[in-house]
């Protein structure tokens, strides 16, 4: 098995201490820590904590995404990986401010719709 620290968030972000989206955000790192992970990011505050250019907190593939697009772009991924026949890679999208029930519940669901496996927070 892997490090296990290594699916963790590293500290030197610049979330807020105590800040409750990374404490939920490394929670659910914890849960998956077993399993290879790509995280789809969408714009918000999360994403702008964690990844302050040139560097990054998050110690699995990432990528961000728009507001609205994050399901897609997960959907995207997983759809990549289940034609290389890696269907043991978990794909996670953590939603951002106003990218689920505001102009990405399209996308999400269609994403739904679809039945694709993937993990939206």
């Amino acid at each position: 098995m892997k490090d296990k620290k290594l699916k963790n968030i590293a500290g030197g972000h610049n979330a807020c201490a105590g800040c409750g989206q990374l404490v939920a955000a490394q929670a659910v790192m914890r849960a998956l820590e077993d399993h290879e992970v790509i995280i789809a990011n969408a714009t918000g505050c999360l994403e702008v904590t964690s990844t302050a250019y040139p560097q990054s907190s998050w110690r699995s593939p990432w990528i961000h995404s728009l507001f609205e697009n994050a399901a897609a772009v997960a959907s995207g991924v997983k759809s990549g990986l289940n034609k290389q026949g890696k269907r043991n890679i978990k794909v996670i999208v953590q939603g951002g401010d106003g990218g689920t029930f505001d102009i990405g519940l399209g996308l999400v669901s269609g994403m739904w719709e679809r039945g694709d496996e993937v993990l939206y927070i």
